[in-house]
């Protein structure tokens, strides 16, 4: 008996999906490192 063999979209695009979630990794560290020398670097009062 042949088995059926079907085909996903999500095979296919998984670098895709790699690249986006590695590139929103990137942001928000940035940003955090940012957001972190800005409030250090900050006047009180």
């Amino acid at each position: 008996m042949r088995r059926h063999q079907e085909r996903h979209r999500t095979e296919r695009i998984g670098w895709l999906r790699a690249a986006v979630l590695g590139a929103n990794d990137g942001i928000v560290s940035t940003a955090s490192l940012v957001v972190g020398v800005a409030a250090a670097n900050a006047v009180r009062g």
